[in-house]
């Protein structure tokens, strides 16, 4: 067990053996960001926190009974579309297990993983009951604070002004694996994730929160702005793209409040400011990012997987057995047509009821902010993440699921 795992041993312990479930919920959310961490390592076979805390999350509700394990009525649109893909996924292993029956166990552990943050994310819903909406909206507030925090840090040591420090390493990186671009010569934020990407899929979700809150305090505008400088300072395409996509869509469903003016006009003073002074950056980011060498390889994974999805267009290749460089390349590679129909309809259910005024009046506002996070951390996974079990993606859906659809106070809200 690493030092990270000891050390996170004693706060599951604690959580787990604690009178209110609220301990457990927040580290099971807080488990999510530490994507560079292994809980447990045996000579290459890695387990992180994010599955042993889902996992154990799962137990402290189901055995304990500290709730009946039925989920709310609320939000089971979005539930039902989930585990009509999950069961696509299943349908694909079936088909293709003659592929399938020779990988290693590690194949195995991250096909379960998904089904394990899915049946987490229905124990959340269980327990949203004792979560009022001030609270759900602290936990983002919390976990979006450290986040920045270690980002400042992260990028500081890229910078070679810290060093990377032995007790560093071990807490928030302790996983040197290749794709974990910490240990690499970036100087792009990237915080606790692997890279620049998987970041976005947190950071342009956690503006878009807090920028539709109805919250209003120095502190909420402070976290703001740190992500939209450490969104700018991932060098991201994927960041970029995904802050200039949903914010059009923010602005489309909010053109005629003082919100969506106000950020259709800082938006586009901002685009202008990063063409006249920062264009060399936008260059090697957007305009020039076909030549690059990341291109060239994702082109060649694309192709690969254009291939696995010829040989099976219907049902795919099987679940976690093609990997391109996008989530709509892989699942109809590896799902196939009948996947990627399923994870448009995921999505088509955390949009709709942002396209509806009616919708909007009755729902929690931390709610709605929740959904533009979770379409956020969509939309990263559409343009560069290949992985829809990716930790940050799942903790928007694990707090979507926490918090309340229906506003007790209609009126109010």
């Amino acid at each position: 067990m690493t030092i990270f795992g000891l050390l996170w041993s004693a706060a599951i312990v604690f959580c787990f053996c604690s009178r209110s479930i609220k301990n457990m919920t927040f580290l099971t959310l807080l488990a999510m960001i530490f994507q560079c961490n292994n809980f447990i390592d045996f000579g290459g076979f890695a387990v992180g926190p994010q599955l042993v805390t889902s996992i154990l999350f799962i137990v402290r509700i189901a055995i304990f009974n500290s709730v009946s394990f039925h989920p709310r009525k609320e939000m089971r649109t979005i539930r039902c579309a989930f585990s009509v893909f999950l069961f696509i996924c299943l349908i694909s292993i079936f088909v293709n297990f003659d592929k399938i029956q020779n990988q290693d166990l590690s194949y195995f552990l991250h096909v379960s993983q998904i089904y394990i943050f899915f049946i987490c994310s229905i124990a959340m819903s269980n327990v949203s009951r004792f979560f009022p909406e001030s609270e759900v909206y602290r936990f983002v507030e919390i976990i979006t604070i450290i986040q920045l925090a270690i980002g400042v840090l992260q990028y500081i040591i890229s910078l070679g002004v810290i060093p990377r420090l032995f007790i560093i390493n071990e807490l928030l990186y302790n996983d040197h694996g290749e794709v974990t671009y910490y240990y690499s010569s970036f100087r792009r934020v990237l915080s606790t994730y692997q890279e620049p990407s998987f970041y976005a899929c947190f950071l342009v979700g956690a503006f878009f929160f807090f920028l539709s809150s109805k919250v209003r305090n120095k502190k909420r505008t402070i976290i703001m702005v740190l992500s939209i400088i450490e969104i700018i300072l991932t060098f991201s395409s994927t960041a970029y793209g995904a802050l200039a996509i949903i914010g059009i869509l923010y602005i489309c469903l909010n053109a005629t409040s003082r919100r969506g003016i106000f950020l259709a006009a800082a938006g586009s003073v901002v685009a202008l400011i990063m063409f006249i002074f920062f264009k060399p950056i936008l260059n090697d980011v957007i305009f020039d990012k076909a030549s690059s060498g990341s291109a060239a390889a994702r082109r060649m994974w694309d192709y690969l997987s254009t291939l696995d999805f010829e040989s099976s267009p219907i049902i795919g290749i099987g679940y976690k057995m093609s990997r391109a460089s996008s989530l709509s390349m892989t699942v109809l590679a590896s799902e196939g047509i009948i996947g990627f129909i399923g994870v448009i309809c995921i999505i088509l259910m955390i949009l709709l009821p942002l396209l509806s005024r009616e919708k909007r009046r009755i729902m929690g506002p931390v709610n709605i902010s929740i959904r533009y996070a979770c379409l956020a951390a969509f939309c990263c996974l559409f343009i560069a993440v290949p992985d829809i079990d990716i930790s940050p993606l799942w903790l928007w859906l694990y707090i979507l699921q926490l918090s309340v659809y229906r506003y007790k106070n209609c009126r109010e809200a």
